[in-house]
């Protein structure tokens, strides 16, 4: 076995961060057990990083020792002839004190095998089913007790002979039996790798095991515990549930779970601190440069502009996109551009470059650009690296870019913003602070966002100062911005939606004075109209106005959607009122994708507490408790009392519902304290909360009641969850099997309406006083 793979190995052996799989990994202990001789060969299949090698790593570490000779080798782009095989028999022949096979076998070998021991150069080679058969002879020689087990890591780079030889193995009647494991991406396999999987279904030896992303529970184990719950789920949804991509993105500066989507593939990458070299480091020196210059152009390029950046000809051009697509660095992208396979591989490439090539990459990709008339969001991506102070031009398609990707790209508007008063030398105008306020307040950045507005002298800054002040709870400053002699729509709309948010808002609420008035953001005042007359329980004209508001949103795409996305919001709460909770939960898990995707954090919070109460209202308690916890999360980091109220009230609706009565009264005050103080909407929900925890730690009979739902089996199974036993050790102390003390457990989750162990030992410590 190489020194690389072996470290590698090793590495993931002892590295406790494995989760999941525990399907695979059966599997292939299954493929060990009492069984004839012969050949298996299991096809493990997945994309980059999805975990292949870490699993074998993993299933390797669990094996018993001294039953099976276990070897490992991987394949390599351009190798020698079976390299593979020398590769994972190298360690095992250097080990042995005299020859394995005869003195023809040895001939045959000599020269694919350094290692072996009393090597002579090859006599000239043989027919290719001689060397095969002495390869045979070699493997059964290096077989255990139990067998040989072979790893062969990286087959779509295996070479000929090591494939041909595979496929002859698969036809061949073996003394011993010999599991060979097989790791590659199919997306790269060749004709060869295809030909050796189906030689092997042919004869009844295959098995196939092709691992997809990883669950976000089993997911969130990789991840580090002190890292906040918005980032780890932001995490997941870029990685997609790749481990390798997960634990690469983990370790980003800046944090990439802060980032969207559209930063990581086409702003400046953050830099990677734990990620593996990969497919890059096979690259050729030709190639380089022109991965480069894809990385400064962002995803999806187009070839021809990668070309210009990287001043390359255009055989050259051609011959190292070719090789970046071989090598699985690059794939197809509509429109006849290509992209790079991951965030990662982009973020490797562009920060392998030199700082001053990158500036004039990134100049290179404006003058492209501005020849093929670009808009100032393309341009915008290359200017803020190169732009100098007094650049007026650069600072004007900054702006803008910025204006035109304010709630698409929040952070990265604001960021341009201002790196444009930078460059300028006078005063950045009222339109462009305006700009900044909002593209701050988009962000959930409320109090820097507040002192830019604070500045702007403009009628729809106090739109964006009211929508600021109602998200930090400061509610009568919300409504003051909103009382001007006449208001446009969006400030009247802004003035709803603050009374809305405010105890006693009813007294207040313009909703006769805004039904009708025509708006830009026709939507938005129809769903926040709906919700309005809800809250009244105005039922005449409720449900239309409800469907008409659904209509509307339904017809937007999202990007149109996105600058009015607290729409979705108003609207859930109006389809919750009419009775159609389908509905609303569409739409407020709408509101929560494209709020994480399109960076605007605030919302995200109200998002995933809407989610949470019509999940806490439909009983299902492991949703809520997943919604609560992105919740709390959300509210913690943006520092908001208001969504910091509407948080603690879920939370201690939650701990109502799971029998954890403590933990609900402890928030439930929480929430009454700030929503008293804030005069907030959420006052008499917490107050009722606060009654039903109390009530619920009064009443510790009710526990026992609960408990009486269970049967005897399933009540020892629950004690033993109490006092902190495992499944496995459940198992033993209960003669049952694993699987059957899990079926148990579904069942006492089920019958108590609960989720997880702590609310089992909970209850059972309740009922028992």
């Amino acid at each position: 076995m190489s020194a690389d793979l072996w470290r590698v190995l090793d590495r993931h052996r002892k590295n406790p961060g494995f989760a999941g799989r525990e399907a695979e990994l059966t599997a292939l202990t299954g493929l060990l057990g009492p069984r004839p001789a012969g050949v298996r060969l299991v096809a493990l299949t997945g994309p980059a990083g999805i975990g292949k090698t870490r699993l074998f790593a993993q299933w390797w570490e669990q094996l018993p020792p001294g039953g099976h000779t276990v070897v490992a080798g991987r394949a390599e782009r351009a190798a020698p002839p079976f390299e593979v095989f020398s590769d994972a028999l190298d360690g095992w022949l250097r080990q042995l004190p005299e020859p394995p096979l005869d003195e023809d076998g040895m001939a045959r070998l000599g020269g694919i095998f350094p290692a072996l021991p009393g090597r002579r150069p090859a006599s000239g080679g043989g027919r290719a089913d001689a060397v095969f058969a002495a390869v045979r002879d070699l493997l059964v020689r290096a077989a255990g007790p139990g067998g040989l087990v072979l790893f062969c890591d990286d087959m779509h780079w295996a070479d000929p002979h090591s494939l041909a030889l595979l496929e002859f193995l698969c036809r061949e009647p073996l003394a011993v039996p010999i599991l060979i494991v097989l790791a590659y991406r199919p997306a790269q396999a060749g004709a060869g790798l295809v030909a050796v999987t189906e030689t092997a279904r042919h004869h009844g030896v295959l098995h196939a095991l092709e691992l997809d992303g990883l669950a976000e529970a089993e997911a969130d184990r990789l991840l580090s515990p002190g890292l906040d719950v918005p980032s780890r789920r932001a995490l997941y949804r870029e990685g997609g549930g790749n481990p390798g991509l997960l634990r690469a993105l983990a370790g980003a500066e800046p944090p990439a779970g802060y980032l969207g989507s559209a930063e990581l593939r086409t702003g400046l990458p953050p830099v990677l601190t734990d990620a593996p070299a990969g497919d890059l480091s096979r690259l050729s020196r030709e190639a380089w440069p022109t991965a480069h210059a894809a990385a400064v152009c962002g995803d999806p390029f187009d070839p021809a502009m990668a070309g210009w950046v990287a001043a390359a000809e255009p055989d050259q051009l051609r011959d190292s996109l070719a090789e970046l697509r071989r090598c699985g660095v690059l794939e197809p992208a509509p429109g006849g551009r290509l992209s790079f396979r991951d965030p990662v591989l982009r973020a490797g490439a562009y920060h392998a470059s030199g700082s001053a090539w990158r500036r004039d990459a990134h100049a290179r990709a404006v003058s492209w650009l501005e020849r093929a008339g670009a808009g100032a969001e393309a341009r915008a991506q290359h200017l803020e690296h190169i732009a100098v102070t007094g650049d007026a031009a650069s600072a004007h398609v900054l702006a803008e870019a910025a204006r035109d990707t304010l709630s698409r790209s929040p952070g990265r508007a604001a960021r341009w913003l201002e790196r444009a008063a930078q460059l300028r030398r006078d005063e950045p105008a009222g339109a462009d602070r305006l700009a900044l306020g909002q593209a701050l307040t988009y962000s959930g950045r409320f109090a820097e966002a507040e002192r830019v507005l604070l500045t702007v002298d403009l009628p729809e800054a106090r739109r964006w100062r009211a929508k600021v002040y109602r998200f930090l709870g400061r509610y009568s400053e919300a409504a003051h911005e909103t009382r001007v002699t006449q208001p446009s729509a969006g400030l009247r709309a802004e003035f709803l939606a603050t009374a809305m948010e405010t105890h006693g808002w009813r007294d207040a609420t313009p909703a006769d004075a805004l039904a009708g008035e025509p708006s830009a953001a026709e939507a938005a005042a129809c769903s926040l109209l709906a919700a309005a007359w809800g809250r009244l329980d105005r039922r005449d004209g409720l449900a239309h106005r409800t469907e008409r508001a659904s209509a509307l949103v339904d017809r937007l795409g999202d990007e149109n959607l996105v600058p009015e996305l607290e729409t979705l919001r108003w609207l859930a709460e109006a389809e919750w009122r009419v009775g159609r909770p389908g509905d609303a939960v569409r739409h407020l898990a709408r509101g929560r994708r494209l709020a994480s995707e399109f960076g605007q954090h605030f919302l995200r919070s109200r998002f995933s507490a809407g989610l949470g109460r019509l999940a806490l209202a439909a009983g299902d308690l492991a949703a809520a408790a997943y919604h609560t916890e992105e919740t709390v999360g959300c509210a913690e980091i943006l520092a908001s009392p208001a969504l910091l109220v509407e948080a603690q009230v879920l939370r201690a609706g939650l701990g109502v519902a799971t029998g954890d009565v403590e933990t609900a009264v402890l928030y439930a005050q929480r929430a009454v304290e700030f929503a008293s103080r804030l005069e907030d909407a959420n006052l008499d929900l917490a107050r009722r909360t606060l009654h039903q925890a109390r009530t619920a730690r009064a009443e510790p009979s009710a526990a026992s009641h609960t408990l009486k739902l269970l049967s005897h089996r399933e009540e020892q199974i629950a004690l033993l969850v109490s006092e902190g036993r495992t499944n496995q050790q459940i198992a033993r102390e209960l003669d049952l099997s694993h699987k059957t003390v899990e079926t148990y457990l579904g069942r006492i989750f089920k019958k108590l309406g609960i989720s997880a162990r702590t609310q089992v030992a909970h209850l059972v410590g309740v009922a028992g006083g």
